[in-house]
């Protein structure tokens, strides 16, 4: 009876130690792999990074998947003219630019003058209704103001300036009969001026004002 209470002690002594051990089996495992190796953390999954901007794209030489490029407010300036153009010469407001030539221009508009009024008639203005007007080709003529303006194409010659054309460059309400008119009348005109250099070009602004 004796023998029989030892064995049952000793069966539940056994029991309690291999219950012990696989309970410290479990723990070790818990931080490690099935062959004794560290088990790998998997890192929470990182917040998405905002899109680059396109100035930090260009930079790193990658371009940008969702911004649209910057729009320019600029106009680019207009191409230079060609220098054998009359567009290439610098227009003047007044004939008192032009020094002495400037005083027997304005003395021989003046002559001129009467020539130009019958242009504001509307019987004349209808012959020349079907004449092709001269306009200047400058990239950026003046602001209309509400006065026709011709512009005076001068030349110079040996002891006179020549009216070579007068394009017209701010129309306004007129008539292409009243600016054909006009620029027949002012086309070919020959200004005496003895102090003129030959070879020289001018462009002047003439307002055409009845």
């Amino acid at each position: 009876m004796r023998r029989l209470v030892i064995a049952a002690l000793a069966g539940i002594a056994l029991l309690g130690i291999s219950t012990t051990a696989f309970i410290l089996l479990l723990s070790r495992d818990d931080g490690q792999g099935g062959d004794g190796s560290q088990a790998e953390v998997v890192p929470p999954q990182a917040n998405a990074l905002p899109p680059l901007t396109p100035r930090e794209a260009t930079r790193i030489g990658t371009p940008p998947t969702n911004e649209p490029p910057p729009i320019s407010l600029h106009e680019e300036p207009p191409p230079p003219p060609d220098p054998n153009t009359w567009e290439a010469v610098v227009p003047v407001g007044r004939l008192s630019a032009l020094r002495g030539l400037g005083g027997a221009i304005g003395r021989e508009l003046n002559e001129v003058r009467p020539r130009l009024e019958p242009c504001f008639e509307e019987e004349t203005q209808s012959r020349f209704g079907r004449v092709l007007i001269a306009k200047v080709g400058d990239a950026q003529p003046i602001a209309d103001a509400g006065v026709v303006v011709l512009m005076l194409q001068l030349e110079t010659r040996p002891g006179q300036v020549v009216i070579v054309d007068a394009p017209v460059e701010v129309q306004g309400n007129a008539s292409d009969g009243l600016i054909a008119c006009a620029q027949q009348v002012l086309r070919g005109v020959a200004i005496d001026a003895p102090s003129a250099n030959p070879g020289e070009r001018y462009r002047v602004r003439y307002p055409l004002i009845q």
